[in-house]
């Protein structure tokens, strides 16, 4: 994703969230994929959408949803995808989500 000088806070962000999953620190993650959601979503109220910036979020809204357990955040991600029109994603988020989204 091309981002602004705003946005490169998310690749942080999702680094620390990607982390403390491993870690099996569920809450930290949780709260880091939170703020990393916040600042793509900053940017979404922009003047400018930056490439990517749907996928992105499509993703980020996914591991939200994994670490939470979440049946709705899983189907706003999937949404998400579809809004995104990218194919790939669509099929990623449906398999990662399943046991969420039935």
């Amino acid at each position: 994703m091309l981002l602004s000088a705003r946005g490169l806070r998310w690749y942080p962000l999702m680094a620390a969230g990607h982390l403390a999953r491993m870690a099996d620190r569920p809450a930290e993650a949780s709260r880091r994929y939170r703020e990393a959601r916040a600042v793509l979503e900053e940017i979404a109220r922009g003047d400018r959408v930056p490439m990517g910036l749907p996928s992105a979020l499509a993703v980020t809204i996914m591991l939200i949803a994994q670490v939470e357990e979440d049946p709705a955040l899983a189907r706003e991600a999937l949404e998400r995808a579809r809004l995104a029109d990218d194919a790939p994603l669509v099929r990623r988020v449906g398999m990662e989500l399943e046991p969420l989204l039935a």
